[in-house]
C-alpha cells in the first residue's frame, strides 16, 4: 500500500517520513476498538428504541435511553467521519430520508438527538426502521473496510 492510497488520516505528516506497517496497524487497531465499542452501544440504543416503540417509554427504558444517549453524545464524534462515509443517502429527494429535515442531523444523530425516549417516539416521522437499517449497514461497511485495510498491510 503506497502512502497515496492511504486514508488521509493515515498519511504521515510532511517531513515525518513514511508510516511504518506497525504504526498503520496501531491506527487501524484503535479504529477497530472504537468501532466495536460504538457498535455495542449502538445495538443497545436500537434495542431500546424498538422496545420503546412496542411498549412505550416506560421508566426502565427511559433510563436506559438516557444512559446510552449520554454515551453517544460523548463518543460518536470518534467514529462519525468514518461511518458517515458509508452511510447511503437517498439520491431522490422524494424518497425516504435518513436525516431529520431541518435539523441538520445525520441518521445516527437522529437516533439519539431527542432528549427523552418519549420525545423520540412522539417525533418519529415513520423512518426509524429505515434509519436503523441505513446506519447498521454503514457500520458493517466501515468494519469491512477496516478489515480489508488491515489485510493489505
Amino acid at each position: 500500500m503506497t502512502p497515496t492510497s492511504l486514508p488521509h488520516d493515515l498519511i504521515p505528516a510532511q517531513g515525518s517520513g513514511p508510516i511504518t506497517d506497525f504504526a498503520m496497524l496501531q491506527v487501524l487497531e484503535q479504529r477497530r476498538r472504537d468501532l466495536v465499542e460504538f457498535q455495542g452501544q449502538y445495538e443497545h440504543l436500537v434495542e431500546i428504541l424498538c422496545d420503546g416503540a412496542q411498549y412505550g417509554p416506560e421508566g426502565a427504558l427511559e433510563r436506559r435511553y438516557q444512559e446510552i444517549r449520554e454515551w453517544m453524545q460523548k463518543h460518536y464524534r470518534r467514529v462519525r467521519r468514518y461511518v458517515m462515509a458509508y452511510l447511503q443517502m437517498e439520491p431522490d429527494p422524494t424518497a425516504r430520508r435518513t436525516e431529520i429535515p431541518g435539523r441538520g442531523q445525520d441518521a445516527f444523530e437522529a437516533l439519539f438527538h431527542p432528549a427523552t425516549l418519549d420525545e423520540f417516539l412522539r417525533g418519529d416521522d415513520g423512518q426509524m426502521i429505515h434509519r436503523i437499517t441505513a446506519t447498521r449497514t454503514a457500520i458493517e461497511r466501515y468494519s469491512d473496510h477496516l478489515s480489508q485495510l488491515a489485510m493489505a498491510v
